[in-house]
């Protein structure tokens, strides 16, 4: 295969790896939710601890296949290539920061809340379900596929489908409407498009991508203080 070749097949790796991702995350909790069964929210957690540990396996189980994927196609390179080696001093010191705050918010959510049970489970689905899958996905795997294009492409590309990813949970997975992909394209997707590119910059300028995780994590999480 021409080196041209390669490099649009890429491409087209990209756009298959968000797409699935689109379809068994957010694409799926849609479809439920409009075939008339019940999709359970963070902030319910503790209400239903079976119910919502189920709904957020089942969304696990993409990201979990494209880990596995991802370690067996590069393996001795596959912490160095995805991003996840944490060696210098400084990422360390910013890991432990940010892990620290986290472990400060935790702290306050159970004492504003007093539910150990919600505060735990939703640290849980921040970190792991969301901020790790998507940063693994768009900031890990697709700037490894997309490496022989310039920065641009590497920048705009996923993050652009990263923002599609969204359009279902900005309407609380209601039914989508034309008035609303409008909007949502119109007032929502530069945002999301923006902030995703900064997600990757922080990713290239520290070196690795726990500090993006950590930092979705943080941005995330911070909702549980309004419970």
């Amino acid at each position: 295969m021409s080196e041209k070749a390669q490099k649009w097949k890429n491409v087209s790796v990209v756009i298959v790896v968000i797409g699935l991702e689109l379809l068994f995350g957010p694409g799926l909790l849609y479809l439920i939710k409009n075939n008339g069964f019940e999709i359970y929210s963070a902030s319910l957690a503790s209400q239903y601890p079976g119910k919502i540990l189920l709904q957020w396996g089942v969304l696990s189980i993409y990201p979990a296949i494209l880990v596995l994927a991802a370690w067996l196609r590069r393996k001795s390179e596959f912490v160095q290539d995805i991003g996840l080696k944490i060696s210098k001093k400084q990422q360390k010191i910013l890991v432990l920061a940010m892990s620290a705050v986290l472990l400060v918010m935790s702290i306050a959510a159970i004492a504003k809340t007093g539910d150990i049970l919600l505060i735990v489970l939703n640290l849980v689905f921040y970190l792991a379900v969301v901020s790790f899958a998507e940063e693994f996905i768009l900031r890990g795997v697709c700037p490894l596929l997309l490496r022989d294009f310039p920065k641009l492409v590497i920048y705009l590309l996923p993050n652009i489908l990263f923002a599609g990813l969204h359009i279902f949970a900005y309407n609380g997975f209601q039914p989508l409407s034309m008035e609303y992909v409008i909007h949502f394209l119109s007032s929502q997707m530069l945002g999301l498009v923006v902030s995703g590119m900064a997600f990757q910059l922080i990713k290239d300028y520290t070196g690795t991508l726990w500090i993006p995780i950590l930092l979705h994590a943080i941005l995330d999480f911070s909702s549980v203080l309004s419970y």
